[in-house]
């Protein structure tokens, strides 16, 4: 079932991405952060120490917001380094450590609304679509091709 207007598509992406930015707001309201460091502070929770080198590549943003984005989460207490230098892995404080679970709680709701909506193997497709969006929407990623 091939629809030639992608218009569905773009209304129904454009609305996810605004309710997840909205949700990056209300996590860090009452907060110095803004919505897009919860990004940065979900995937040193998912990945564990990283470096800026990999925290860019990971998330496929530019060096620039990276760089900009680390510096104010070092400031603000929320990451640290491991170790001696600039290249060194940054890691969550507790500070970080508990936005990222505010980050995890606020979405087990919708993810236990969609799960009761699909079947296991629906599901699995469902992310694999998902998957496959971000990755045609990035194409420096691999995941189209799954390489």
């Amino acid at each position: 079932m091939n629809n030639p207007d992608s218009m569905e598509l773009l209304s129904a992406l454009r609305a996810v991405s605004g309710a997840m930015h909205r949700r990056n707001q209300e996590l860090v309201r009452g907060t110095m952060l803004k919505g897009y460091h919860v990004n940065h502070i979900l995937r040193l929770a998912e990945g564990g120490p990283q470096t800026a080198k990999e925290l860019t590549e990971e998330l496929a943003v530019d060096k620039g917001h990276t760089s900009r984005v680390l510096n104010d989460l070092l400031e603000l207490g929320y990451i640290r380094r491991t170790g001696d230098g600039r290249r060194s892995p940054l890691e969550l404080t507790d500070m970080g450590l508990a936005i990222a679970e505010k980050a995890r709680a606020s979405l087990i709701p919708v993810d236990e609304a969609v799960s009761r909506q699909l079947s296991p193997a629906d599901y699995e497709v469902f992310l694999r679509v998902l998957r496959l969006i971000g990755a045609l929407l990035d194409p420096d990623t691999s995941e189209v091709t799954g390489e």
